[in-house]
């Protein structure tokens, strides 16, 4: 009888049960080996979302909260919008970087282990910004063509940013100056232009 529940104590520790489904996804542990405290033996991927752990510059920290909008970027997919789910209170302490996980949709067909960078907003401001086609530069010199009296009047402007097109307005332009957005070559400083 003890040679008997010997061999059931044995055969109940060669049984595996995983706490959740998923799929087994790497095996280290070869059969027949000794199974040792503190080694794995299987890696199993749960079934259901995935998560995007990202990993943030300690710089970038302040900008982040639970529930703040991200958008993913998988090369060759349509962007993904999520929210940050976690944020790990720690840094990193060899590569002083935070990590952040965003939950995943189910039906975004992503598989584990592929990369992602990650783009959320870090706060707003308003600015002035016109058409890039309304700028003229001629040595290193930003001009634009204002309408001033049914005339052409060029002023230099101090440009930063281009985002869809768009140039954004530093100085040189105040708001609801109009502006030429088609400039012909031949156009000058004090030429005369009629609105279409």
């Amino acid at each position: 009888e003890q040679a008997l529940a010997f061999a059931r104590a044995q055969k109940n520790y060669a049984v595996l049960t995983a706490p959740f489904a998923g799929i087994i996804t790497d095996k280290p542990a070869q059969p027949g080996a000794m199974a040792l405290p503190g080694a794995p033996l299987l890696t199993i991927e749960r079934s259901g979302s995935l998560r995007a752990a990202l990993n943030i510059d300690e710089s970038q920290a302040r900008t982040l909260r639970l529930g703040l909008p991200l958008q993913l970027f998988l090369e060759g997919a349509e962007p993904i919008n999520s929210r940050i789910s976690e944020i790990v209170p720690a840094l990193d302490p060899a590569s002083r970087n935070l990590i952040v996980r965003a939950d995943l949709p189910q039906s975004s067909g992503l598989r584990s282990g592929q990369f992602v960078r990650a783009e959320w907003a870090t706060g707003e401001r308003e600015t002035l910004s016109l058409p890039a086609s309304a700028v003229r530069e001629s040595c290193q010199l930003q001009i634009v063509f204002v309408l001033d009296n049914g005339a052409a009047r060029s002023r230099m402007v101090t440009l930063g940013r281009t985002l869809n097109g768009r140039r954004e307005v530093l100085s040189g332009l105040s708001p609801g100056e109009k502006i030429l957005t088609s400039l012909p070559a031949a156009l000058t400083d004090g030429a005369l232009v009629e609105a279409k």
